[in-house]
């Protein structure tokens, strides 16, 4: 997955002037970024992105970067019209589970163009259908939630394998009595154990997240 694209997925984009400015010098400091946007934005004339962010919001902006990436994979082509049918599952799947998550962050969108991605991999057409989008049951841990979570991503992806690992009525007993997660997790084998913690570090080398490398338990 494009690093310099991944990296404005995981931050905080808020919407002040203060941000288009910082927005604009990073994607100037990286040249593939800038290649991007001044061919969906400019006609591949220099773009003003302050400007742009101004007409089409942070969401506007990235919506057509992620049809650009999405038509590379799907068209085989550099793309010059945004095609935003290429992205209505991945901007669907937002949607859907935004109720969860903290207004600002795209990780929602991050975690969709994996899956997408993933999925094109494997030769298969509908991310709803990839192991990890969240199903019904997970849907109803989403909605137990007390309150809204930046790493929304981390989180489907670990209810999903507590979900496959001790089953629904096991871990709905453990939620139900205030066990902690480190209660939980010794419940789970050592091969339990390490093939939570291989998914979680594959997705996070995907997404460039180096503090699921770096990060100590203190």
């Amino acid at each position: 997955m494009p690093d310099e694209y991944t990296r404005l997925l995981r931050v905080d984009m808020s919407t002040t002037s203060k941000f288009h400015t910082g927005l604009q010098s990073y994607i100037l400091e990286h040249t593939s970024l800038m290649g991007i946007v001044n061919r969906l934005l400019s006609n591949g004339e220099e773009v003003d992105v302050h400007a742009h962010m101004k007409k089409l919001g942070w969401h506007g902006v990235r919506d057509r970067i992620l049809s650009y990436y999405m038509g590379i994979v799907y068209k085989s082509t550099h793309i010059e019209k945004v095609d935003f049918t290429l992205v209505d599952d991945i901007l669907d799947f937002e949607q859907s589970f935004r109720f969860a998550t903290v207004s600002g962050y795209s990780r929602l969108v991050l975690f969709g163009m994996y899956m997408k991605l993933d999925c094109a991999d494997q030769g298969v057409d509908d991310i709803t259908k990839h192991p990890l989008y969240p199903n019904d049951i997970t849907i109803s841990y989403l909605k137990k939630m007390q309150e809204k979570v930046i790493n929304i991503d981390y989180i489907i992806i670990l209810i999903h394998h507590l979900l496959n690992f001790l089953g629904e009525d096991k871990l709905s007993s453990f939620i139900s009595q205030n066990f902690s997660y480190e209660s939980i997790y010794i419940n789970l084998s050592e091969e339990q154990k390490e093939m939570m913690a291989k998914n979680f570090l594959t997705y996070g080398a995907s997404i460039g997240e180096s503090e699921l490398f770096t990060m100590k338990i203190v």
